[in-house]
């Protein structure tokens, strides 16, 4: 169900259709219409790392991203994060992930747990609720607890559990940041992906490299079948999650990322005088194989929880396989060739009414404007 997601959508970049209509009303009045058309046609849920191609979505699902961090401990503030979890829930969505959600929760019927823990005294954990329904689990990544959910930390009673070694870098430099994954199946579809949830190092501390057991994991799923990651990346503007792997030598391919031109997410910093998100941290980013829709962060914090960060949700698109091969220039292109084109009819009027083509010639004391129609 798409209902969570509107109709806030309507207020964010990239920009929709309203756009399409004031554009070509500049382009007629303003140099500035051309690069306002191809601005809008790239960043309409494009980004220049990804290439559309055209491509028709073979399976489509919704995602959510939960992190009320562990400060998130006051009673009122935890029933509020288990109520936006109800109604994500309610609206059938397919992948529900959990960072740092340190208390209890009741399972949703029709879900399927997988989840981890990274570190001892100052666990962190990462836990994905799949929708039975819509998905099947067909392998964990590396130690990911997929099923049980007793055996998951804090959700099931309140409690840590045993200590957990499932860390994106090494504890004791990094911190404790936690990662799960899992091998899924698209029932409608029969394609497969893999699902990594978790918290990135700050990309600041490159001296920390990603353990060889994360770097392992993230290229074999990214080798031959598209890898969805929805993470706390602590990345804090428009950096890329495929730039930030490259840096550490990893090779993601196409990535779909607008989470890079959304509002930001992090963090509640109220009590340094900072209660607005300064950061764009939390992503849903999709490699190798379509793209994320719609991509929305919450309006306000669930829990009110110091460093706690807003919800997301999306929509993503699966591709099936050669789809959207072509690269980010072609789509380029195609959209200056359309952003031309619209250009030319509203300017010269070689396609429109003469009204239109006087008013274009009046116009061509401009030298840019000298254009023979």
């Amino acid at each position: 169900s798409s209902d969570h997601l509107a109709p806030e959508q309507l207020a964010m970049w990239p920009p929709s259709g309203g756009a399409w209509v004031l554009c070509p009303w500049l382009a007629r009045h303003h140099l500035l219409g051309p690069l306002c058309l191809l601005g809008v046609a790239i960043g309409t849920d494009v980004e220049p790392e990804v290439g559309l191609a055209g491509s028709a979505a073979v399976a489509t699902f919704t995602v959510a991203e939960v992190k009320p961090h562990y400060g998130c401990t006051s009673a009122v503030g935890q029933e509020r994060v288990r109520s936006y979890i109800d109604g994500l829930v309610r609206d059938r969505y397919g992948i529900i992930t959990l960072l740092q959600v340190e208390f209890e929760l009741k399972l949703p019927a029709g879900y399927v747990p997988f989840g981890a823990t990274c570190g001892r005294r100052f666990a962190d954990t990462a836990i994905a609720l799949v929708r039975a329904r819509d998905f099947e689990v067909l392998r964990p990544l590396g130690g990911s607890a997929v099923g049980n959910f007793s055996a998951l930390p804090f959700v099931a009673g309140g409690r840590m559990g045993a200590p957990g070694s499932m860390c994106v870098a090494d504890r004791q430099t990094a911190g404790t940041r936690a990662y799960a994954g899992a091998e899924l199946r698209h029932r409608a579809s029969g394609l497969h992906f893999c699902l990594l949830v978790g918290t990135l190092p700050h990309p600041e501390m490159r001296r920390e490299a990603w353990t060889a057991a994360f770097r392992a994991e993230v290229e074999a799923c990214s080798e031959d079948k598209p890898l969805l990651v929805v993470a706390d990346t602590n990345l804090a503007g428009s950096e890329s999650l495929r730039g930030l792997a490259r840096s550490r030598g990893l090779d993601l391919g196409a990535c779909s990322d607008p989470g890079r031109w959304a509002p930001p997410t992090c963090c509640n910093d109220s009590f340094a005088g900072f209660p607005v998100p300064r950061y764009k941290s939390d992503r849903t980013v999709l490699c190798g194989g379509g793209a994320v829709r719609r991509f929305f962060v919450e309006p306000d914090y669930l829990c009110g929880a110091a460093e706690e960060h807003r919800s997301t949700t999306a929509v993503v698109e699966l591709w099936a396989k050669g789809d959207g091969d072509l690269g980010a220039w072609p789509t380029v292109a195609a959209a200056a060739v359309a952003c031309w084109a619209a250009f030319l009819w509203f300017c010269c009027g070689c396609c429109s009414p003469a009204r239109a083509r006087q008013h274009a010639c009046a116009r061509a004391r401009e030298p840019f404007l000298r254009i023979d129609c």
